[in-house]
């Protein structure tokens, strides 16, 4: 507080004072006979201003906007519209940050897409000032770099050029940001209803395992043989295997192999980057049973068996194509599900229970027992485990603590029927049935279990019996069962401009 008869001053980041307001002399001032404007922390005498009034709160910010629009402007920004009779000034205040947009594009670039339009309504200086810097550029950059719907939806639609470049002005990229606000809704509102639209393919054969990318699908089958599908119209490209061969187990690849697990407890590895017809370049046999699963993350590669071992594995893929055990982990019953990401090794067996390992020193860190049957299948995604059992049980872990977050079910038996991406969980099971559980909100603890989890419940009567093979993605669920391939597409009712392209 100032003191008694003090001024006080109010100062701008030009060093300019706009307010000054002495305050009245005191009862004590008055009887020791000092005069009123001398300061009672000082000898010092201040003579009492004659020209400048006292000015309220509303008269100074009326002042300060007045000196503003008079003041040489930012380079960066255009010059201030005329004031009219209808602008608020308490709205005002942000013009006195007009000398260094960056403070203001700053604090602007924390508010969401809805808060930013907002924001715009609030008087015509905001307006201006959201419209001259690049705010909507940097935000709609901003979420498809760390957004994976975003992202993908910039991708499908061929706007990934937009991202770069000055060669469209701000308001642009304000349509654009509301665009895909209103095509997200409109995904969201078909993954919640079921409604997509369906592409199938039919076989000769029993599929046994499928894995997919945005390209193609691989899938193994019961007679032996893996073939190649365009994803976009499920024409077959490739067959790797003709002659009847024991069953494939499981399957997955990369841009440059495909790997397969079969009955017969070898792993065979195939080269699809050269020739038309691709040749089997490895086949190695270092199991004592069935191979039942397999995960490739870069050129590491873990494998389970009907032996209750996990094998890790360095695959080189230079010629001559070649894979080495690093280590074996052991469980007490058959392995039947694993994955690997960055930073964890995990694996599913017919004891229930799944071990987590290091993925750089491999050693065990967690050893999780919840569920009552077999685990038939699991997958990571960051720092979270999701898994599925023959109990009729689906668990969300958080593998850095150990804790299994939420448990959640069918009315039939966990196969090979999960798949998990930022915003969902999909789930198969033998109860003919395709859960879509909402993911973020099973792992915010924050959210009482009595709370609804299940976004959509999709029926299908060629489900089959069981799935061996799922995968969602935020446009597309793909399922491999008894009567194939299903495809179905929930991007129904968007521009899907650039869709495969």
């Amino acid at each position: 507080m100032a003191g008694p008869g003090s001024k006080a001053s109010l100062e701008f980041v030009d060093g300019e004072t706009i307010l000054e307001v002495y305050e009245g002399s005191t009862a004590e001032q008055q009887a020791a006979g000092q005069p009123t404007d001398q300061l009672t922390a000082s000898s010092e005498v201040q003579p009492k201003p004659t020209t400048t009034p006292s000015l309220s709160l509303e008269q100074g910010l009326e002042r300060e906007v007045s000196a503003s629009s008079s003041s040489p402007q930012s380079p960066l920004l255009p010059p201030i519209p005329p004031e009219n009779e209808t602008t608020q000034p308490e709205f005002n205040i942000i013009t006195a940050f007009l000398g260094v947009p960056h403070i203001v594009e700053d604090f602007l670039s924390y508010l969401d897409v809805d808060s930013l339009l907002r924001a715009q309504q609030v008087c015509k200086h905001w307006r201006w000032v959201i419209a001259s810097l690049p705010v909507w550029k940097h935000h709609v950059q901003y979420r498809a770099r760390n957004d994976s719907l975003w992202r993908n939806l910039f991708e499908r639609r061929g706007w990934s050029k937009y991202l770069s470049g000055d060669a469209k002005d701000y308001n642009f990229y304000r349509d654009l940001c509301s665009c895909v606000c209103k095509d997200i809704n409109s995904l969201e509102n078909n993954w919640r209803k079921g409604n997509y639209s369906e592409r199938r393919v039919k076989f000769d054969s029993y599929i046994r395992c499928l894995r997919c990318d945005e390209k193609k699908i691989v899938a193994g089958f019961e007679d032996g043989s893996i073939k190649i599908y365009d994803r976009k119209t499920l024409a077959v490209m490739t067959v790797l295997r003709r002659k009847p061969h024991s069953p494939v187990q499981c399957v997955d690849f990369n841009d440059v192999v495909v790997i397969s697990g079969s009955e017969d407890r070898c792993i065979r590895v195939w080269d699809i980057t050269g020739s038309a017809i691709p040749q089997k370049v490895l086949k190695v046999e270092r199991h004592e049973r069935a191979i039942r699963a397999l995960k490739l993350a870069g050129n590491t590669l873990v494998t389970g068996s009907e032996d209750g071992k996990v094998l890790i594995w360095e695959v080189k893929f230079k010629c001559p194509t070649a894979a080495y055990v690093k280590k074996t982990k052991k469980h007490g019953y058959a392995v039947y599900a694993v994955d690997i990401n960055e930073s964890y090794i995990v694996s599913g067996s017919g004891d229930s229970t799944i071990k987590v390992w290091d993925a750089f020193t491999y050693g065990m860190l967690h050893k999780f027992a919840g569920h009552c049957s077999v685990v038939s299948c699991l997958q990571l995604r960051g720092h979270h485990l999701v898994s599925g059992s023959l109990d009729k049980t689906l668990r969300v872990w958080n593998v850095e603590s150990g804790e299994c977050l939420r448990t959640l079910g069918h009315e039939g038996l966990f196969w090979d029927g999960i798949s998990v991406t930022d915003n969902r969980i999909c789930s198969n099971a033998d109860d003919k049935t395709v859960k879509v559980w909402d993911f973020r909100k099973a792992v915010n603890k924050i959210v009482p279990d009595s709370a609804e989890f299940c976004l959509s419940t999709l029926k299908e009567q060629d489900l089959g019996i069981q799935c061996h093979g799922l995968h969602c993605d935020d446009f597309e669920l793909v399922l491999g069962n008894i009567h194939g391939i299903l495809v179905w597409d929930f991007s129904s009712g968007l521009t899907l401009e650039g869709l495969y392209s």
